[in-house]
């Protein structure tokens, strides 16, 4: 009894550091990111304040040395995917990377990057989906985390959707009946519009 006792007492220890100093002990990884873009090269970050996020294409990219490196020296604050190029900008600079076909083109003004632009259609028509540092949280890539930290209401959840799920039929009340359609509707819902942004993070 007095081990089940201590051993709870620690699981409610660590839950409450873990809930009163996330962002203190755990910010700088969880602010980072290295991601695949939609023609598997990789976008950085390495989560310090100030840092720029990098590109760089993957091992199996057709780009030759000379393009991967200086592509890899390219660091920007926003950036956007669209037709198979990454158009990318800082306050001073700006830069369109090819992905299709391996290329880096810089633009030290904004009115000669504006004219690349709309000479090669590359400005989305419906949304343009800009991404930043905090990329990862653009794309709801956190829920995970957040699932297993607040693994309490994970468990809240999961059994509520079982429960709903096996009783909607049996239930009688129509408000009621009702209720537990909208929500599994909702939910499922949900987790597609976030699978779909984070399968697909191109701009329209």
């Amino acid at each position: 009894m007095k081990k089940l006792t201590s051993f709870m007492s620690l699981i409610n220890l660590t839950t409450l550091v873990l809930f009163f100093l996330p962002t203190s002990l755990l910010a700088g990884g969880l602010s980072s990111f290295q991601e695949r873009t939609p023609y598997d090269n990789t976008v950085y970050y390495d989560g310090s304040a100030g840092s720029p996020v990098t590109f760089m294409f993957g091992a199996t990219s057709r780009a030759s040395e000379a393009i991967s490196k200086q592509a890899t020296q390219t660091a920007f604050s926003d950036f956007y995917f669209y037709k198979g190029y990454v158009i990318a900008e800082t306050d001073t600079s700006f830069t369109v990377i090819n992905e299709k076909q391996p290329s880096v083109n810089f633009f030290n003004d904004q009115s000669s990057f504006d004219a690349y632009l709309d000479a090669n259609n590359l400005r989305p028509k419906i949304w343009t989906r800009w991404y930043n540092k905090n990329y990862d949280e653009a794309n709801f890539k956190p829920l995970s985390f957040m699932a297993f930290y607040y693994f309490p209401v994970s468990i809240f959840i999961i059994g509520l959707t079982i429960y709903f799920t096996i009783s909607i039929r049996k239930t009688k009340n129509n408000a009621y009946k009702s209720f537990k359609k909208v929500y599994l509707i909702g939910l499922v819902v949900f987790i597609a519009f976030v699978y779909f942004l984070q399968v697909f993070p191109q701009s329209f």
